[in-house]
């Protein structure tokens, strides 16, 4: 059974979460649709309806939920392993969340309990990925960042007129928890802007997750977000198109599978959340990283303590360095999200001493 890292949003340049609240829909509801109109699954997983628990079959239709404006597709692993993949797509056919869950495959109905509030997609002979209404839900994001995908090095240019940029890395090691083998790191790249560019006389901080190193044979680690005490934020154009954004992220042109769900501010700690959690694999060199992801500051690097939102623990602390700004203290609440099991397929490392 395989389960890919890849998770291929359309080719948007600006991705923000703009759901509406949820007295909008309070209640999902089940939809039955064609199945040729289903959108882009992501790599790794196929459309699979069945007309009923025991036909095998394809069906021409399928069902979908609609919650909150947006609408739900059970995917099935294109190994057919006992596994679903639930996407909600916006209007526009934009995936912008997914969630992975074992022990069902080929969805042939779902359906909304209102008493215990949760769904289930079933599947072949019954079997279900059930959720809770609340693990579903996407919210209007208080204290939301905007940010705008982009391409490297295009990217450079922003910080200097030759497109060019001189880095740092550091890495922070991952501590992994046993029975995991290998390792895990969370990189942060700097670079200055140069005299004549837009970002003339800023640092810009970049993060990349990397569980590529790590595997188990068991329940795999993932990492669902990344916090950093960051202080002030400097908003560039970093897509060119006049329009500042607070983050950006390298989407095309450097390593990287995973992109943001969505970024938030709180006092002077900056949370980043992956759409889709970076997991280790199930062998070496499998596992998933995210795109590098970009803020500035005027604010020139300090060591720091970040924190990795890590499924079943408070939070993970790792090495990074961000803003030397005033005041800096890290102080975040950890979140407390669901496991998930995944194996993602292999993208080759990226070699630190180059810009992307």
């Amino acid at each position: 059974m395989r389960h890919s890292s890849a998770f291929a949003l359309a080719s948007s340049i600006l991705f923000l979460v703009t759901a509406t609240p949820a007295s909008a829909q309070a209640v999902p509801t089940v939809a039955i649709v064609q199945t040729a109109t289903h959108p882009a699954p992501p790599p790794g997983w196929k459309v699979a309806c069945m007309p009923n628990a025991v036909n095998g079959g394809a069906s021409p239709t399928c069902p979908v939920l609609q919650f909150n404006g947006y609408t739900y597709w059970a995917w099935s692993d294109d190994q057919n392993g006992m596994a679903m993949a639930i996407v909600a797509y916006d209007a526009n056919g934009v995936a912008v969340k997914q969630w992975n869950k074992s022990g069902a495959r080929y969805v042939w109905n779902v359906t909304v309990d209102t008493t215990a509030q949760t769904v289930a997609f079933v599947g072949q002979a019954n079997n279900q990925a059930v959720f809770s209404w609340s693990d579903l839900f996407i919210p209007a994001v208080s204290g939301a960042l905007t940010f705008v995908n982009v391409g490297a090095p295009a990217i450079n240019c922003v910080f200097n007129i030759a497109c060019t940029v001189t880095v740092t890395d550091s890495l922070g090691a991952i501590s992994l928890e046993p029975g995991v083998s290998g390792t895990a790191q969370l990189q942060t790249r700097t670079f200055m802007g140069a005299a004549g560019a837009p970002g003339a006389g800023l640092t810009s901080y970049e993060y990349r997750v990397d569980m590529t190193g790590a595997s188990s044979d068991g329940e795999v680690p993932c990492v669902t977000d990344l916090a950093v005490d960051f202080g002030a934020v400097s908003r560039l154009s970093f897509d060119g198109t006049g329009q500042a954004y607070d983050v950006y992220v390298v989407t095309q042109g450097a390593v990287g599978t995973v992109g943001l769900f969505s970024v938030t501010k709180t006092g002077n700690v900056v949370d980043f959340v992956f759409n889709q959690p970076v997991c280790a694999g199930h062998s070496g060199g499998a596992g998933l990283s995210s795109d590098f992801i970009g803020i500035a500051s005027a604010f020139v690097p300090k060591t720091v303590t970040a924190n990795l939102g890590w499924p079943g623990t408070l939070g993970l602390a790792v090495a990074a360095r961000a803003p030397a700004h005033p005041g800096t203290l890290m102080s975040v609440v950890p979140k407390k999200p669901v496991p998930l099991k995944k194996k993602p397929a292999a993208k080759p490392p990226h070699k630190p001493v180059k810009p992307h």
